[in-house]
């Protein structure tokens, strides 16, 4: 995997989107593998989903949705079944936002279970207004969903920028930490969820979720 690094300590497998996680076929393909592999394993599994350096994601790359031509709708929602794929994981997860989270990777944040945010540094950002780019049907669910009305009106139509303190206080992520005790704190949310069993987890989040995950074809 060239995107990302996948590791397993204990029962709890970290991973890391490298670089600034842009979203193109590669990370798509490797998020697929890491998801096939944490799926097939069993035992009371956890998941963190981080990023590198100053970036958690920086969304979808520009470039490569441009290289695309006609195929970059089946891209896009190629990429938002990996989205329905953390939507449905039979394993508690949490994303541990180190960083920016823009776009794409602002809702893959919101497709893990919590969410822990670094105080001090890095934006939940959705920047389409800015960008000229529309949102999908599943991507308008998805926020409608995870985020209160206000803030879903707000962020999609402004772009603002929110940092970890508010967006602690508008409830789009569950808790902050500092850099140096964000992966704890992280982990610690996911406690009460451990050693429950991977099929009904999944069976109940897709019950959730149903809503969201149905604007699929």
């Amino acid at each position: 995997m060239k995107s990302i690094n996948l590791e397993k300590t204990a029962n709890q497998y970290s991973l890391k989107l490298l670089g600034e996680g842009k979203f193109t076929n590669i990370l798509v393909d490797d998020l697929n593998e890491a998801l096939d592999q944490i799926e097939q394993d069993t035992g009371d599994l956890t998941l963190v989903v981080t990023g590198d350096g100053k970036n958690f994601s920086q969304g979808y790359d520009i470039d490569y949705l441009a290289s695309c031509g006609d195929k970059m709708n089946d891209f896009i929602e190629e990429s938002l079944r990996v989205f329905s794929r953390l939507l449905s994981l039979g394993v508690p997860s949490v994303a541990a936002v180190n960083g920016h989270a823009f776009g794409s990777g602002a809702m893959l944040a919101l497709c893990c279970d919590f969410r822990c945010m670094r105080e001090d540094r890095g934006y939940f950002c959705l920047p389409e207004i800015d960008l000229g780019m529309n949102l999908h049907p599943y991507m308008s669910a998805l926020l409608k969903s995870k985020l209160s009305m206000r803030v879903v009106r707000e962020s999609i139509l402004s772009g603002k920028r929110y940092a970890g303190p508010e967006a602690l206080t508008k409830e789009i992520v569950d808790s902050i930490a500092s850099e140096n005790s964000l992966l704890d704190e992280s982990s610690k949310l996911l406690l009460p969820y451990t050693s429950k069993n991977q099929a009904t987890y999944s069976s109940l989040k897709k019950t959730l979720n149903n809503d969201i995950l149905s604007l699929l074809k």
